[in-house]
């Protein structure tokens, strides 16, 4: 499983690279805790699964936030930074939009 998100990763940065360069992250870090026995077999493998939806999921997340998918990969680079640590999730989970940064209405100069 890990050389196939390895490999779908891989194939796909250049479409989105925020996104799959933090799947990349998540996933190095799995086999980084997995090396040194941080985790066991049976955590890695769950750990795993929730990349692999992640990466299934993607498609539908520019969907569901009503952008394309190139104008979802663009924000995904310009949205502030969001750690994606295993332990901890810090900030919104990819594909959701700050809605309180949605509705600010665009920089006007009054001269």
């Amino acid at each position: 499983m890990e050389h196939a998100i390895k490999d779908e990763i891989h194939v796909k940065i250049d479409e989105d690279p925020a996104f799959f360069s933090s799947l990349r992250e998540r996933l190095e870090k799995i086999i980084e805790d997995r090396k040194a026995k941080r985790i066991d077999a049976v955590q890695q493998l769950k750990l795993f699964e929730q990349l692999r939806s992640e990466l299934r999921g993607h498609e539908k997340a520019a969907e569901h936030v009503g952008l394309s998918e190139t104008a979802f990969a663009i924000y995904g680079l310009i949205a502030e930074p969001k750690a994606m640590g295993i332990a901890e999730a810090k900030g919104q989970p990819y594909g959701q939009i700050d809605e309180a940064k949605k509705e600010r209405k665009p920089f006007t100069s009054d001269v």
